[in-house]
């Protein structure tokens, strides 16, 4: 006999009715929420993304910038010579440590690099009125500072920020005479001759081939441009997980090391770090008094042969020509800043300048003159070869040397606040007029 539905039954089955629409509609209340928060929160992270590297900036402690994985890649756009986030129509610095900055007075830029003006980018800015964005790193010679970093700079820029990222309508490629010679012959001589004779340099096909597999295909920036992955494009993720690993995880970073960039900093440090001494051999006249300064300072590439100089400076002179034809459009000028020794009245017969081949470090002031006038004189000649505009900062520099020190008193190596601003004012008061 069949069983009769009863009251019971129905009671639970409407029961069960009640709390199946109820668990339904809060499921599909809690998927709604959760689809509300992850579309805000994707927004949130988004303008987060984007705001990272065109906004905040300018509110990044110096140290912060450290905490990208690429450092040298993105610094071009945290820089404070710049109006906004884009450059049009913009001045590009090339070069060494000079075209950077590096010095006493964006070491004592803190917390914040950007409040400050220390640079002769600022300078040049302030009295242009041009944003001027810096491609300059330290240990640069000619095929580093004139091709590797501002070529390597904008690829990267390019590849990770902006496709349409604009290359700049002028390109300052500092030359300093302290050292700029000195890092040819090494480059040369580490990257060069290993693969190649002596006589291949002069072949321009083998310097092309050996620029693009050498100077851009083993530079670290260019390498991690060519292998950028989505991630490598998010700016905010990657400075989160570096935090996160360094202060959570406990994790250190170091960048990756590629072959091929060659620089000072394989020399000894005694060869280059300036000295301390009771009685110093370099003394210069400053406000009319005999001022002591310190010894083993840069002079004119002093510890290298004629011979060696000459190939120097032809590794200059096809450095340029190469920049130039990779950026077409761009209109170049060559500023030349004297080195150290070379800035000041010196007082007295001998100097102690950096030898970073040899001990030897003394020399005689006629020796530094005569050496400064010879690289001086070469670096002019190859740019009337080209029809390139040179600037030479070393007058006013050795007039504003005359009642003040332009460098340390730490870094004795780099300009001081006041150093750079007498590059950029004579730098500005020399430029060319675009045609």
């Amino acid at each position: 006999m069949d069983r009769q539905p009863c009251i019971c039954d129905t009671a639970l089955q409407y029961a069960l009715l009640v709390l199946s629409v109820t668990y339904l509609k809060n499921i599909r209340l809690w998927l709604t929420n959760s689809l509300i928060f992850l579309v805000m929160a994707a927004l949130v992270y988004g303008a987060a993304e984007y705001a990272f590297v065109r906004v905040f900036p300018h509110l990044f402690p110096v140290a912060m910038v450290q905490k990208f994985e690429e450092p040298d890649g993105i610094l071009p756009v945290l820089q404070s010579s710049k109006t906004g986030f884009y450059f049009y129509d913009y001045i590009a610095l090339a070069g060494d440590s000079y075209a950077m900055g590096m010095g006493d007075a964006m070491y004592e830029q803190k917390p914040n690099i950007h409040q400050l003006r220390f640079h002769s980018a600022h300078t040049i800015q302030d009295l242009t009125g041009k944003d001027v964005m810096a491609f300059g790193l330290p240990g640069s010679g000619s095929i580093r500072g004139a091709i590797s970093n501002p070529v390597s700079g904008l690829h990267y820029l390019r590849k990770l920020v902006d496709e349409s990222f604009p290359a700049p309508q002028r390109i300052l490629l500092y030359f300093y005479e302290g050292n700029d010679l000195t890092e040819n012959w090494m480059y040369y001589e580490k990257t060069f001759l290993p693969d190649h004779s002596a006589a291949d340099y002069e072949n321009p096909a083998v310097f092309d081939e050996y620029v693009r597999k050498v100077a851009l295909g083993r530079q670290h920036l260019y390498l991690a441009a060519e292998a950028a992955t989505v991630k490598n494009r998010l700016f905010f993720t990657r400075f989160v997980e570096r935090i996160f690993s360094e202060q959570v995880l406990g994790r250190k970073f170091y960048r990756k090391k590629y072959p091929g960039e060659f620089g000072l900093i394989y020399v000894p440090q005694s060869h280059w770090v300036p000295r301390r001494s009771e009685n110093p051999v370099n003394r210069a006249v400053i406000a009319g008094q005999t001022v002591p300064l310190l010894d083993n300072l840069q002079g004119p590439s002093m510890d290298l042969s004629l011979e060696q100089l000459q190939h120097a400076a032809g590794t200059f002179s096809k450095a340029l020509a190469w920049s130039r034809q990779y950026f077409p459009e761009a209109h170049f000028t060559v500023v030349y800043i004297p080195s150290v020794l070379s800035t000041y009245q010196l007082a007295g017969s001998n100097i102690d300048a950096q030898n970073y081949f040899s001990e030897n470090t003394r020399f005689d002031t006629v020796s530094l003159e005569n050496r400064h006038v010879w690289i001086q004189s070469e670096i002019k000649r190859v740019c009337s070869e080209q029809g390139v505009p040179f600037i030479d900062a070393t007058p006013d520099l050795r007039e504003a040397a005359l009642m003040q020190t332009l460098h340390g008193p730490n870094d004795w190596n780099h300009f001081n606040k006041r150093g750079y601003q007498v590059l950029g004012e004579s730098i500005v008061r020399q430029l060319p007029a675009l045609p």
